[in-house]
């Protein structure tokens, strides 16, 4: 080896050195981390980017919902509202749970049976599993003071309150469609105002073919 190769190789043998003691020695950003250590951190870091997503929820309902990501509260949808949610939710699994502003109905919860895979759009409705959920409103333009119940006569019978004479806006929360399901009016003047099956009276209109297929929402006008 000739002089020169000779000093060559001693100053690279320096400036390694030097490099390597930089990267484990003082005011190195590694220090007191082993290259394992970084290389797990740069891995998690990877993953958390390759699990970001953005949801976009449809709230069909006519009642708020909180929306939660494997049971992580990740935001809040208003009646008929949709909204865009960004998060690390790949391979997640996304629910709801519904919030009723009425003093009657049920709170409708439900979960989505497949995962969260990359961007993609979730529609919140009336239907939850196999069943059917309805919310009705009644319009009184007659003189009458009725008191109004649902399912009247059967074991899910529920007294929902009064509506006065004139009451334009009467309005209940969600409860769930059978097919013999009804509202029943009993009103001031001893008379009876229903919808669906009451009874042995005569079913002229039943609630499962009046509602809403997204909402659930009946409208019943009684004069």
């Amino acid at each position: 080896m000739d002089s020169k190769s000779w000093v060559k190789n001693l100053i690279l043998t320096i400036i390694g050195g030097l490099i390597i003691a930089f990267i484990i020695g003082e005011g190195s950003l590694f220090q007191g981390k082993s290259l394992f250590d970084h290389a797990r951190n740069l891995k998690a870091t990877i993953d958390f980017s390759n699990s970001m997503c953005t949801i976009e929820v449809w709230n069909y309902l006519l009642v708020p919902v909180n929306v939660f990501v494997d049971e992580d509260h990740v935001g809040t949808l208003e009646a008929s509202s949709t909204k865009k949610i960004t998060g690390p939710f790949e391979s997640k699994e996304l629910s709801f749970e519904s919030i009723t502003p009425y003093s009657s109905g049920l709170d409708l919860s439900g979960r989505f049976t497949s995962p969260i895979a990359g961007d993609q759009i979730f529609q919140i409705n009336n239907v939850v599993g196999e069943n059917y959920y309805y919310l009705f409103e009644i319009n009184n333009k007659s003189d009458l003071t009725c008191d109004v119940y649902v399912d009247k006569g059967y074991v899910s019978e529920k007294y929902i309150g009064k509506i006065d004479s004139n009451d334009q806006d009467f309005r209940s929360g969600y409860f769930q469609v059978y097919h013999n399901s009804n509202i029943v009016l009993l009103c001031s003047n001893g008379g009876v105002a229903y919808f669906g099956q009451y009874e042995d009276k005569e079913v002229k209109y039943r609630v499962e073919d009046y509602c809403d297929e997204n909402t659930g929402f009946l409208n019943w006008t009684i004069n």
